[in-house]
């Protein structure tokens, strides 16, 4: 990702240096701020504050393994049941992670 970087806007010229400076300096789209794209890749959408809609691709990291898909399954089997008991989505998550070891 490091390649598309510095990032300019072509409305208002605000430079983006970094991928941090990208998150920290754009806001999130109210529908959502992924798609998939070409070739295992994900494109990460947000709005410059002059509104322009920018987007960085991001490869994506997923294991689509046999293994890849049934430690997915794991994960949502275990995290259910912690959200089952009653315990917050981000402690659950990290409970969760914490049971397999991730």
């Amino acid at each position: 990702m490091d390649k598309q970087f510095p990032k300019t806007c072509k409305v208002c010229n605000t430079r983006f240096e970094t991928y941090e400076d990208f998150l920290l300096g754009t806001s999130a789209l109210k529908k959502g701020d992924f798609s998939k794209g070409p070739k295992e890749t994900i494109l990460l959408y947000r709005n410059c504050n002059c509104g322009t809609t920018l987007t960085a691709r991001m490869d994506d990291r997923r294991d689509y393994s046999e293994d890849g898909l049934a430690l997915r399954l794991k994960f949502q089997e275990i995290l259910e049941g912690h959200l089952a008991k009653g315990i917050p989505l981000d402690e659950a998550k990290r409970l969760t992670r914490e049971e397999l070891g991730l």
